[in-house]
């Protein structure tokens, strides 16, 4: 069945081609152009020239059938150029579309047909060098031909007309046509003139892209002759052809002119080659458009696009684009846009993008873009965006971008150069110059400046400044610290508004002292405190110089009292080891209340009282002799002997 339908389709689009293979007189690019014009009383020729001025084209006809100084009037508001001249003109003329030209032609008055043949010689204007694979085309009889490298021609044509209308063209050249007769119209030689020719504009594409057209990828080279080329980039026919078939970009209902005419229907038994496609276009292999394309494009291996594309481009294999696309594009292998895309981007396995990109973009391997996305990029592998990423970048194992303003998300990493708005979210690693919002990661998190969000990681967190939470399962850094620092060890060079809270906090312009201290139970004791005064975190070890040690952790808060006085809340639990074999013993807690005095600028002495309770984990007999040395409460509870008393302490800081 799927062999039936596919045979049917290739059926039909040969028989309409058949029926249409004539071009369509209906769509003429200048003579469908619409103007505004007004004349009084004028000769025709000055009407002529300035309705060609009008509409930014030249008219060529021969003064023997049309009356140059006859008088004529008119106010054209919006007309169609056509429509003018069927006003202005008393006999019914002919018009063609060649070049940047309309030709006004007299209807064939000749039954008989004549055969003319035409030799002549291209140069260029005052130097007089000769000018290689110019374009010599009759435009009644479409007959073309180009010049050898010594700028000689030979056309033979067979055709009805008094008169012969040769374009001249090429590219770097002004065009030119002449009018000749159709007997004997003898040698001839054409000088023409250079031309400025200003570079198009690539605003919007990625510098570095030296493809101007479609010519220069090797494939477009090799299936396109040279004789089609010259003829296409030399020679553009305005008329839009209904329908064209071809089997090759050679061979076709459109024959050498297949790439100097615009078509709405394409069917492309192996390539097409054509200078624009209106409605849709099939090829079994590849099509070769010059232009732009409006539609479908399907091809079964690769679509080359030398100008925009709007619609749906589907190919096999790959996809490639040197203007913009508009629409969806689609491809088995790859797909390059040198402008931009505005639709849905997808490839199975990668998609370039050079200029900006609106819209989605999905690759089951790789996206890149040099320019902004303003969409969604979406890969099972990789995301590049050169620029900014405007609302969401996905992917299953890395994103690369300058700004994002809305998501970034990958199951491994993400990279923002620039800001991050919203969220960065990665299974491994986040790294942004900046986060206004959320930032989370299962293992790291950096922010080369500021985070004014949350910063969530599961191991660590890097930021220059933080406004807002960072947590991480381990450890924390931040140069400043406005929020909340949740974390096993906590690091950070100031803390404007906030709290480090964790294991161990430490900030370089925070609370930081070394303490030697004896208390009624051990006679030795060394403790490091660090972080903010208003809290900070308490580490210490002891020996009561018989057969206990102790290393002890807990959390503190100083106030402060006046010039040289401070005062301390703290509350610490140390775990009580034998020393010899260190079998654990118990716990002892404590609070306690102390005064601190500065004797200068970096040495304190501290003392106060003490409550303390100590909770035995053997030997719970009443008589068994305890760590404390006196008590107001002993008793046992289930497997702990439990113990309290007063205290007191005495040390000095450094």
């Amino acid at each position: 069945m799927k062999t039936i339908n596919r045979n049917f389709l290739i059926l039909t689009f040969a028989l309409i081609a058949l029926l249409f293979v004539k071009e369509s007189k209906s769509q003429l690019s200048y003579l469908d152009k619409k103007i505004s014009i007004t004349f009084s009383k004028i000769p025709v020729k000055i009407a002529l020239t300035q309705i060609g001025e009008e509409g930014g084209f030249r008219f060529s006809y021969n003064s023997e059938i049309i009356d140059g100084e006859r008088k004529v009037s008119g106010d054209f508001n919006q007309q169609k150029v056509k429509s003018i001249l069927n006003h202005l003109m008393e006999q019914d003329l002919n018009y063609q579309s060649v070049g940047n030209h309309i030709i006004l032609l007299r209807h064939e008055t000749t039954p008989k047909p004549q055969q003319s043949t035409i030799r002549g010689k291209i140069t260029t204007f005052k130097s007089g060098r000769p000018v290689r694979n110019a374009t010599i085309y009759e435009v009644a009889t479409k007959e073309v031909t180009t010049t050898d490298s010594s700028g000689l021609f030979t056309l033979t044509l067979v055709q009805t007309l008094d008169f012969l209308n040769l374009s001249i063209s090429k590219t770097g050249y002004q065009d030119t046509i002449i009018n000749l007769p159709s007997e004997n119209p003898g040698p001839i030689e054409v000088s023409l003139k250079p031309v400025h020719i200003s570079l198009q504009d690539n605003s919007h594409r990625y510098d570095k892209i030296r493809i101007n057209n479609i010519h220069q990828y090797k494939m477009v080279d090799w299936l396109v002759p040279r004789e089609n080329r010259s003829i296409s980039n030399n020679l553009t026919l305005g008329n839009t052809r209904l329908f064209q078939v071809s089997f090759a970009p050679f061979v076709g209902s459109n024959g050498l002119f297949s790439g100097s005419y615009e078509n709405r229907f394409s069917l492309n038994i192996l390539a097409g080659y054509s200078r624009g496609n209106k409605v849709a276009e099939l090829g079994g292999v590849a099509n070769i458009v010059k232009g732009h394309v409006n539609g479908v494009q399907v091809a079964g291996m690769v679509n080359f696009d030398g100008g925009d594309m709007k619609g749906v481009q589907l190919s096999g294999f790959m996809n490639k684009n040197t203007g913009s696309v508009s629409g969806v594009q689609i491809a088995g292998f790859n797909n390059l846009v040198l402008d931009t895309l505005r639709g849905v981007q997808f490839a199975g396995f990668q998609n370039t993008l050079h200029g900006a990109m609106h819209g989605i973009q999905l690759s089951g391997f790789n996206n890149y873009t040099t320019q902004n996305v303003d969409g969604v990029q979406f890969s099972g592998f990789s995301n590049i965006a050169l620029k900014d990423v405007r609302l969401a970048q996905l992917s299953g194992f890395f994103n690369l971008s300058d700004d994002v303003d809305g998501f970034q998300f990958s199951g491994f990493t993400n990279v923002a150069k620039g800001d991050v708005g919203s969220l960065q979210t990665s299974g491994f690693f986040n790294y942004a110059k900046s986060v206004s919002a959320l930032q989370l990661a299962g293992f790291l998190n950096i922010s080369r400046n500021k985070n004014k969000g949350a910063q969530i990681s599961g191991f660590m967190n890097i930021a220059e400044s933080i406004r807002g939470l960072q947590l991480s399962g381990f450890l924390n850094i931040a140069g400043e610290l406005n929020g909340l620092q949740l974390g096993v060890v906590n690091f950070s060079d100031t803390v404007s508004h906030g709290l480090p809270l964790g294991v161990f906090s430490h900030v370089s312009s925070g609370y930081r002292t070394i303490e030697l201290s004896a208390d009624e139970v051990f006679y030795t004791n060394l403790t490091y405190k660090s972080g903010l005064a208003k809290l900070y975190n308490i580490f210490s070890l002891g020996y009561d110089w018989d057969k206990h040690v102790y290393g002890g952790f807990g959390f503190g808060t100083q106030f402060r009292l006046g010039n040289g006085f401070h005062s301390s809340v703290e509350l610490e639990s140390r775990g009580i080891f034998e020393r010899n074999h260190f079998d654990y013993l118990g716990h002892l807690n404590k609070l306690s209340y102390n005064l601190e005095i500065d004797l200068n600028k970096n040495i304190n002495l501290t003392a106060g009282p003490v409550l303390k309770v100590y909770l035995k984990q053997d030997e719970l007999d009443p008589d068994a002799p305890t760590l404390a040395p006196y008590t107001f409460y002993d008793e046992i509870h289930a497997s702990s002997r439990v113990q309290a008393w007063f205290g007191g302490n005495f040390g000095i800081q450094f």
